[in-house]
């Protein structure tokens, strides 16, 4: 039963980040059976990004004003996390749902003041109206109304 339970786990980490979709069933006794797994690649989200810059809605490019890296990692229960530091701490989690769309459970962060607040209120502003992403080899693309955050390997 371990052995299922591990290998359903390895499966769920890169099924949430959408380019691999696979089909489970939980028993009663809480064992998972794969049943059928397509697989385009075995990119996932977790991982560390390094985040690129700003992308407008007309495809204009804008840099960051302070480096922010974001850290994405898979809770036990089979969660998507993400955390990261600008001036203070956040951290939130990606509610994976289909055909590359997301959704951002609430983010939670410090309050201490920073010299310049502007540039953490963009980003935390911007990755909390994510609703959709997109992933490559070194890329991740989160869209929100209005443009796109990118972050890369």
């Amino acid at each position: 039963m371990r052995k299922i339970f591990w290998i359903a786990a390895a499966f769920a980490v890169t099924a949430c980040a959408g380019t691999k979709q696979t089909t489970k069933t939980v028993a009663e006794d809480n064992t998972t059976e794969i049943i059928e797994q397509k697989s385009e690649n075995n990119v996932t989200m977790v991982g560390d990004w390094k985040f690129a810059y700003y992308e407008s809605s007309n495809g204009e490019k804008e840099a960051p004003e302070v480096p922010v890296n974001l850290k994405v990692v898979e809770d036990k229960e089979g969660n998507i996390r993400f955390g990261g530091k600008i001036f203070n701490s956040f951290n939130g989690g990606f509610e994976v749902l289909d055909n590359h769309n997301l959704k951002v459970t609430p983010i939670a962060m410090t309050r201490m003041m920073p010299p310049n607040p502007e540039p953490e209120n963009k980003f935390v502003g911007a990755i909390q109206k994510a609703n959709a992403y997109e992933l490559t080899d070194n890329k991740l693309t989160l869209t929100y109304d209005g443009g796109k955050l990118v972050f890369t390997k």
